[in-house]
């Protein structure tokens, strides 16, 4: 893919989708999606990877995975990984079944979490990116209970981009 492309795909939407990008990714995950970086840090390995006016983060205590994407050239942009979030997102994922009345609780208290998230100061581009996070991994475990969780995972992402007709479920 061609970073300009991808700069601009980033820049185009409220929510700043860094994909085909996610968060967890190493050097080289990033580099086979985005190619050799225009500028790398000093450290080794590189805790930073520039393209063009966005920067890359590498988390040295987390075996150098991707949890910032950075700019303040251009336009101001700071997305980053929210773990708390994930993790309390990540736990109602695992607590459903085939059952929806489960279904529904899981939804609302997910719901609830993103609004609070916020109500707390959070960002749109940190929530998407993160909740993306938790899609993408149970795209990978597959099986028939992880397509009905792709759907509960699936709801929060539209919550989070004002993609449901009902307005009154839509955070931002």
């Amino acid at each position: 893919m061609m970073i300009t492309e991808w700069r601009n795909k980033l820049f185009s939407k409220p929510y700043k989708a860094i994909t085909p990008l996610e968060f967890g990714m190493t050097h080289s995950e990033v580099i086979a999606v985005l190619g050799e970086p225009d500028k790398v840090s000093e450290e080794n390995p590189p805790l930073i990877y520039k393209y063009s006016d966005v920067e890359l983060h590498f988390n040295s205590i987390d075996d150098y995975k991707l949890f910032l994407v950075y700019s303040d050239e251009s336009e101001k942009l700071v997305i980053q990984f929210e773990p708390e979030l994930y993790d309390s997102l990540e736990k109602l994922r695992c607590e459903l079944t085939h059952d929806n009345e489960t279904y529904c609780r899981l939804f609302k208290e997910g719901h609830k979490l993103l609004s609070a998230y916020k109500t707390n100061g959070g960002t749109q581009a940190n929530a998407f990116n993160t909740v993306c996070h938790i899609y993408l991994d149970n795209r990978r475990k597959g099986g028939d209970l992880e397509e009905y969780r792709e759907d509960l995972i699936g709801d929060w992402l539209d919550c989070l981009c004002g993609w449901f007709g009902n307005k009154d479920i839509v955070i931002w």
